[in-house]
């Protein structure tokens, strides 16, 4: 890469797989307070596909954006106020693109320090790479539920990436799990726990103290009087007016960049404690071949490289 210019995956306006764009851009110079990250994998979410169909709009910049929220990477530069990582070190991180409108797939990124986790050589980067966004989102979900050890969660949509994670770290926890899949066959995706219970389809009635929705609808029969209602996807949440009605809390997460939980979910990897599944790799410049790969057949596992690796 030319000290200067980088390939990057922009989007002009929204649109289809073809509105993609590859192109080179001028690389990015970190701030005081940012560390500038060479790619080595990224990867891709349902939150990638709302932005580049105009489904979700960042809410800061203007297009052309660049597009991505996870990133494994390597440090090639840091600002005059970082002084804990050095050159080389290989780090994790998630761009919060629906809110910074700075992206990932990109040969550099420049992200906060407080968004970068340290990591050592030993997992594998494009394992790595599925876990930023959706390992967040699953961690502070379940930090914002805060079940007690009396406490009963359906998860809906438990066989979701995101799902599952949280379904993971609800178990870790010791928390008595109701899992919601769609169909039969999605139960196998999910652990085997004493304290795990898979339901198909529907939930039964009044069997939970809290709801984590990790699939967007409305499963708040499934509440106790009085319950909590943890929205994952918020433009598709049960009224808060309806769910009020019946004394139930409704509160919505909004991933936010955390370096420092991000390193927490690398030693729950490190320990067994989360899986991850394996994934296909296609590097950035055939980003066209990527979405259509993980669009067929529901969204599979796709991870993006370096070009120049």
């Amino acid at each position: 890469m030319e000290s200067s210019k980088m390939l990057a995956v922009q989007i002009d306006s929204p649109g289809p797989i073809s509105a993609l764009r590859v192109r080179s851009i001028v690389a990015p110079i970190p701030g005081t307070d940012e560390v500038a990250i060479d790619l080595i994998a990224s990867s891709l979410n349902p939150a990638d596909i709302k932005i580049r169909t105009g489904a979700v709009v960042p809410a800061t910049g203007n297009y052309p954006y660049t597009l991505g929220y996870d990133l494994v990477g390597t440090v090639v530069a840091t600002g005059l106020d970082i002084a804990d990582l050095d050159l080389g070190d290989r780090v994790l991180a998630m761009s919060a693109v629906a809110l910074t409108g700075r992206g990932a797939w990109a040969e550099r990124v420049c992200l906060p320090r407080a968004a970068v986790a340290r990591l050592s050589d030993d997992l594998e980067a494009s394992m790595l790479a599925r876990l930023p966004l959706i390992g967040l989102t699953a961690y502070q979900a379940v930090r914002r539920a805060d079940p007690a050890a009396d406490e009963s969660v359906l998860v809906a949509g438990a066989a979701g990436s995101v799902g599952r994670l949280v379904v993971q770290l609800l178990l870790h926890r010791g928390a008595r799990v109701h899992a919601l899949v769609r169909t039969p066959d999605q139960v196998g995706l999910l652990p085997e726990d004493a304290l795990l219970t898979h339901h198909v389809g529907q939930a039964p009635t009044g069997i939970a103290d809290v709801v984590i929705d990790a699939a967007g609808g409305d499963f708040a029969t499934a509440l106790v009087e009085k319950g909590r209602y943890v929205g994952l996807v918020p433009d598709q949440l049960p009224s808060r007016d309806a769910l009020a009605a019946r004394g139930v809390r409704r509160d919505v997460v909004i991933t936010q960049e955390s370096g420092a939980d991000l390193a927490n979910l690398v030693d729950l990897v490190r320990r067994g404690v989360l899986t991850l599944p394996r994934s296909r790799c296609f590097p950035l410049n055939e980003i066209h071949a990527a979405h259509k790969e993980y669009e067929q057949d529901g969204q599979r596992n796709v991870v993006l490289t370096s070009p120049r690796r």
